[in-house]
């Protein structure tokens, strides 16, 4: 498809200025549109690709393909994305053609080509059955293979129900796989040598009977041996007991069955465990792209040190403070120490203000606030967002929650160095989901250990940050007197018994534990509260439906109304606005 658009540009008798850059141009979409972008992927359903792609796309997927963090502009970490999912045909290199030779004494030590993803299986299928012969290459492996090991290894098994039931699910293996084939007989060859070793180790059976020698035990085959014989099972001497009073029924099946239920509680793990890992890249990518914009919102700024920038980070710790005498502060509520309310009319009058507002007035900076680190907000901004349909972004949520916590200790006159709360800007959750180096970023240290607080955060019964996500905002809380982590997301409702999100809010919230601690543990000496014993619960707190746009109302209003248990006032959409 390149070479067809850049030879059509050329036919179109254009200037060597304008073909170089369309050619550029078709290079930038198709990189980018073979490169695993997680949420910006495009689907490859519009040909030709490059009408699918506009500035602002283009834009979005540049920022999430390019690496943080490095001097010069880098791709390296990008990951394609997998053949099926792409339009383009992939044509494949291979180094070698992969092979098996497993070898007895007999045999000299000859150069063999095994590829990265079969080399493990060979070594492994010579380490079990150092006497099977295989010389051929992967593909010729089939299933007389199978049946020839099992006759040859185990001559005494081979009438027996077991040997059936390992041929049949060989059989469906062979059905169900073709192009992994030879890797299957590997690991089935494997398979047996374990099954029969442990069933020869765990029977009781023959003992009981006076067997010497037990049926499933491997039996030595000759180097040379190259002859199929069907064994004739040979009269085994010894007396038979009565063994249909045993409650427990065949030990050799009750064996076969704990073994079938192993193998599934392995295969639930596995994908579990695939599952985790594809949240985790999913939280990470988006947190990132949350960095990016949030970068490129101060890219004008000096890193002169004249003031603390979004990701400013500093070399050494702050020094420790130690925690001598811990205490928790009492609830507002029961002390009467709640900031007002604002009236009804607050709305209307912000309303009337933005609209008759001229454009040019509200393109200046509305609020500019150096505490903890520096942030400005245009009058635009908050026009599409605390007026407008817009959604609250990253630095807006920022102010809000510095000013209701100013208002706290403006409302809290008679112990104005005590707090029952201390609020953590969303950026501490952006750096974290990010693995962004937390620990020595300035901002942070100012939130949580900086000599410009105007109170002890060792007395804070509970802590508590927004957290953006693709589905919009949610907020988790630490009370560290009852060690419980609620997280709390406008989208849960009542009747909903299990969240959607629930699994990757889990993972986001034990994972800003853990940060949390870290910094407390590394900026005091003797935190009152330690991080292990916690539980994680889930609270739906409304019943009302609420879209993506409205969530970063809707936690500001829970972030000022939760007392670590339930909401003072229940969320209405008349409460959204204050």
């Amino acid at each position: 498809m390149l070479v067809s658009v850049i030879q059509s540009s050329r036919v179109c008798s254009l200037t060597q200025h304008a073909v170089s850059h369309s050619q550029f141009y078709c290079l930038q979409v198709f990189f980018l549109d073979n490169v695993d972008l997680g949420m910006f992927n495009k689907k490859h359903d519009v040909l030709p690709r490059i009408s699918d792609f506009d500035q602002a796309t283009m834009k979005n997927m540049i920022s999430m393909s390019t690496d943080i963090g490095t001097s010069v502009l880098s791709f390296y970490n990008c990951k394609f994305r997998h053949d099926d999912d792409v339009c383009y045909t992939r044509r494949k290199h291979p180094e070698c053609d992969p092979k098996i030779n497993i070898q007895g004494a007999g045999f000299g030590n000859d150069d063999v080509c095994i590829g990265d993803d079969t080399a493990a299986v060979a070594m492994g299928v010579n380490e079990s059955s150092p006497n099977l012969e295989v010389q051929t290459p992967l593909r010729a492996l089939g299933p007389i293979d199978f049946a020839q090991h099992l006759q040859r290894r185990y001559p005494s098994m081979a009438s027996h129900l077991l040997s059936i039931l390992l041929r049949e699910q060989n059989a469906r293996c062979q059905r169900e796989i073709n192009t992994a084939r030879a890797n299957t007989q590997a690991d089935m060859i494997k398979f047996v040598d374990k099954l029969m070793d442990l069933l020869s180790t765990r029977c009781i059976c023959c003992t009981a009977r006076g067997f010497t020698n037990c049926p499933a035990r491997a039996v030595d085959i000759p180097t040379g041996a190259e002859v199929l014989r069907t064994p004739a099972g040979p009269k085994i001497s010894g007396v038979r007991l009565d063994m249909s009073a045993c409650s427990d029924g065949n030990p050799t099946l009750r064996t076969t069955r704990d073994e079938s239920t192993s193998h599934q509680q392995e295969k639930r793990q596995r994908t579990a465990e695939t599952t985790m890992i594809f949240l985790r890249d999913q939280i990470e990518c988006f947190a990132k792209h949350v960095l990016q914009q949030i970068c490129e919102l101060f890219i004008d700024l000096p890193n002169d040190g004249s003031t603390t920038v979004f990701g400013e980070r500093t070399n050494g710790l702050p020094g420790r403070k130690y925690v001598y005498r811990p205490g928790f502060q009492t609830g507002p509520w029961t002390r009467g120490v709640i900031p007002y309310p604002p009236t009804p009319a607050v709305k209307d009058l912000l309303v009337e203000f933005f609209a008759t507002s001229s454009a040019h007035h509200l393109s200046r900076n509305f609020l500019v606030h150096e505490k903890p680190r520096f942030i400005r907000i245009s009058g635009v901004t908050l026009k599409e967002q605390l007026v407008g349909d817009a959604a609250i972004d990253h630095e807006l949520m920022s102010i809000i929650i510095r000013r209701y916590s100013q208002a706290d200790q403006e409302a809290d006159k008679e112990s104005p160095y005590l707090s029952w709360r201390h609020p953590i800007e969303p950026e501490f959750s952006t750096f974290v989901l990010s693995d962004f180096d937390y620990l020595h970023t300035k901002s942070i240290q100012n939130q949580l250990c900086a000599n410009e607080l105007k109170y002890d955060i060792t007395s804070s019964q509970l802590f508590f940050t927004p957290v953006p996500r693709p589905e919009g905002w949610m907020v988790v809380f630490w009370d560290m007197i009852k060690r419980f982590i609620t997280v709390i997301d406008p989208l849960y409702t009542k009747q909903c018994p299990q969240p959607p999100t629930q699994q990757r809010d889990e993972i986001i919230a034990w994972k800003l534990h853990y940060a949390l601690f870290h910094c407390l543990n590394e900026y005091y000496a003797g935190w009152p509260t330690s991080k292990h014993g916690w539980t994680v619960k889930f609270m739906p707190v409304s019943d009302n439906i609420v879209t993506r746009h409205e969530t970063g109302a809707c936690i500001i209003h829970i972030a000022r109304q939760f007392d670590g248990e339930k909401l003072k006032l229940p969320i209405t959409k008349v409460r959204f606005l204050f």
